[in-house]
């Protein structure tokens, strides 16, 4: 890796405002850590009440240099792990601040990428892991009827996981998504 003085990052230093910074360029990972060169950010729902303002107890880290956003798409630079090695492309989570040119992440937050799926299409799969890892604890079964409430993108990638697992899928929000109830597998949408 070339080494630069200083990297860029961003941080909130109020309701709303992003502020960007030089800082210094991190030397090496830890113990179970990689050096990571970020590509993507996927904003969370989480980071929405922190860019807001609003005191968020599971992302306490309003005005941390890189917060609010912890999922990103990223390339190994450096690493203290075997299973990801210099050159592979990451998805995951940093928590708690990954809006950085180059951050140190553990490693066990992170799975290499296949080249077939884009960054966009990449940044998904933490959100989709996470749906999936609800439903495998939930164990739905075909004919179940479901209501998913709050369709927002991880409302909706619940809806599309429990069509493709057989469920009848009533839809509710505030907002109408019936431009995208199809596409998603919304059965019914209130």
């Amino acid at each position: 890796m070339t080494r630069l003085e200083a990297v860029w990052a961003w941080r909130q230093p109020a309701p709303y405002e992003f502020e960007r910074l030089d800082v210094p360029e991190p030397s090496a990972p830890g113990p179970g850590e990689v050096l990571l060169r970020f590509r993507l950010g996927g904003i969370c729902g989480s980071d929405l009440p922190s860019f807001a303002g609003v005191c968020n107890a599971m992302h306490p880290q309003f005005g941390m240099v890189g917060a609010p956003l912890h999922e990103l798409v990223a390339d190994v630079v450096g690493s203290t792990v075997d299973r990801l090695r210099p050159g592979d492309r990451v998805v995951g989570t940093v928590i708690p601040a990954g809006l950085r040119e180059v951050l140190a992440a553990p490693a066990d937050q992170l799975h290499a990428l296949s080249p077939t799926l884009s960054d966009r299409e990449a940044i998904v799969v933490q959100p989709l892991a996470t749906v999936l890892c609800a439903l495998s604890r939930m164990r739905p079964a075909a004919g179940l009827r479901a209501a998913v409430i709050g369709l927002g993108p991880i409302g909706m990638l619940f809806c599309a996981a429990l069509k493709a697992q057989g469920a009848h899928v009533t839809g509710v929000d505030r907002v109408d998504r019936s431009a995208h109830a199809e596409l998603f597998g919304i059965d019914e949408l209130v």
